[in-house]
């Protein structure tokens, strides 16, 4: 194993240390930033892994807006805005959100009312993370998000686990927990989340690759597409939740992929009705700049979790956007009532199995 240091976006410093290396095998995973350098790379190294197809709409909020728009499948109410029009854009919306067209880990996203004085402050900031140039602001729905996970293989799309999500009351927009079930076709809303999904992905053409999706449902039940991501989800869904819950072993695929098979790797046994959680805990100062920052006192019943010495990036439970965690909960029968966890206690007459990561 060998450790480069070079930005993950450097498209010509990767391509030379595949060669200087004979890498044979190249792909990634959890986040955005690396995907189209992947595609690239594998394209001109012609490495197996190559995937045809259009893989901007699932890194590009903009053009992923733009598909969903040719598809007729429902996005928020949007305007793009570049660096010329900061000074001089206005929404109509009373309340909206304003986000690169391409980062990752919601850097650069902002939560706005109607005549917001820091509103140019604001775009400005959204487009200095993005690499187009680009901020895109929506119009803010009021509902819940649900984040899916799926994969497609040869083409076609697949769910496999779909989660229950809450946001910070502090913080709209940043999860505090969600709550993950395997995916169940007979069940209405998941019939319908797993439809828009599937009309996007394959209209992409593209061949292989773990999905994360954001849909939005608002209180009349109608979806709204916020994210497709050609990526498995952060706080451990991926390597963790998804196995768990839906049996699908996402690194064993993930590496069949990159080896050019169209191939689904499946944990054996696979049980079903199993429920697997993340679960954050808010924190009100940035403890990655604040000296004076203590870790806050942790339930007794996660304290096993690996907790460093001090504020760092390496490892969970870590500081991200205002949050700490995540803590990983794998239960084998049923959802447990995560406030009794987080009081410091299980009730033993739930009789629910933890696996602790």
């Amino acid at each position: 194993m060998r450790w480069h240091d070079v930005d993950v976006t450097d498209l010509d410093a990767l391509e030379g240390i595949l060669r200087d290396h004979h890498v044979d095998l190249l792909f990634t995973d959890q986040t955005d930033l690396p995907v189209p350098i992947i595609w690239e790379l594998n394209r001109k190294l012609r490495l197996p892994g190559m995937q045809r197809g259009d893989i901007t709409p699932f890194f590009r909020k903009d053009v992923c807006r733009s598909l969903c728009a040719r598809l007729g499948l429902p996005v928020p109410a949007h305007r793009v805005v570049n660096r010329t029009e900061v000074d001089e854009v206005e929404f109509p919306w009373e309340r909206f959100v304003v986000k690169p067209v391409d980062s990752q880990g919601s850097r650069g996203v902002v939560f706005l009312s109607q005549g917001a004085p820091s509103l140019a402050e604001d775009l400005q900031a959204a487009i200095d993370f993005s690499k187009a140039g680009k901020a895109i602001a929506e119009e803010f729905i009021e509902g819940t998000e649900y984040p899916v996970e799926g994969v497609i293989c040869g083409g076609r799309y697949q769910t496999l686990a779909i989660g229950d999500r809450t946001d910070f009351q502090e913080a709209p927009g940043i999860p505090n927990q969600a709550i993950y079930r395997e995916f169940a076709p007979q069940d209405g809303l998941h019939a319908e989340l797993d439809r828009v999904i599937r009309m996007f992905s394959e209209a992409t053409g593209v061949q292989r690759g773990i999905t994360h999706a954001e849909v939005l449902v608002d209180a009349h039940g109608k979806c709204f597409i916020v994210e497709i991501a050609l990526r498995s989800g952060a706080s451990f869904i991926g390597s963790h939740l998804v196995p768990w819950v839906a049996g699908l072993d996402v690194h064993g695929t993930l590496l069949a992929f990159a080896q050019g098979r169209d191939e689904l790797v499946w944990q054996v046994p696979h049980v079903s009705y199993r429920t697997g959680s993340f679960h954050y805990f808010y924190l009100s100062s940035d403890s990655a700049v604040d000296p004076d920052f203590e870790w806050p006192a942790v339930p007794v019943a996660v304290a096993n979790v690996f907790l460093p010495p001090r504020p760092n990036s390496i490892g969970p439970p870590r500081w991200k956007n205002n949050r700490y965690g995540p803590f990983i909960l794998l239960h084998e029968h049923g959802v447990i009532d995560p406030a009794l966890l987080f009081d410091g206690f299980v009730d033993p007459q739930q009789r629910v199995k933890f696996v602790w990561h």
